[in-house]
């Protein structure tokens, strides 16, 4: 992360790992408001129920400290943006999940890239920003994680009115791309 783009532009790279932020936190906490949905349309158990939400959440954690080393070793930058690739294949393959199990599947794989996103979104404003103002970049990151966690329920309830259970996913999808 040490070129010349990143060090005269820092705010560039916090804006395009925001945009990772908002992906994963929206995939977080707003499915939660289309569960019950997804739950009946797709036949699921209560158990499945429960790990469509924890499949994601189990993975992310369990590979954070993983990935932050992984990321000591090849490189925070390529590891984000792997990360978020996998995490939107992921999101596509949960819009397009038949049964309960593959979406679970695809949960659990969206979970993977999730966690090389979180591990490296401090990390790479830490490496872009100057003492200086890094505080500041930290202070916004924080706030763009926390408002997509907010808004996550009320666009996931949105998009499953409008479009049924897939279109939480419909709405995470181009995020991720962008």
């Amino acid at each position: 992360m040490d070129s010349v783009a990143t060090r005269h532009h820092p705010w560039r790279v916090f804006a395009a790992t925001s945009i990772g932020v908002v992906a994963v936190f929206l995939s977080i906490s707003g499915l939660t408001v289309a569960l019950p949905t997804v739950t009946r349309e797709l036949g699921a158990s209560a158990a499945q129920s429960t790990w469509i939400l924890l499949g994601y959440m189990l993975v992310t954690t369990a590979l954070i400290l993983v990935f932050g080393r992984l990321a000591d070793i090849v490189g925070r930058r390529p590891l984000y943006l792997a990360g978020l690739g996998v995490f939107t294949v992921a999101t596509g393959l949960c819009m397009l999940a038949p049964t309960a199990g593959r979406l679970i599947a695809a949960r659990v794989l969206q979970g993977v890239g999730a966690a090389a996103v979180v591990t490296n979104n401090t990390a790479l404003l830490t490496d872009t920003f100057p003492p200086h103002s890094l505080g500041r970049a930290l202070g916004w990151n924080a706030t763009v994680a926390a408002i997509a966690q907010v808004v996550g329920p009320v666009i996931g309830g949105a998009a499953t009115a409008a479009f049924g259970w897939r279109g939480l996913f419909v709405v995470v999808l181009p995020v991720g791309v962008l």
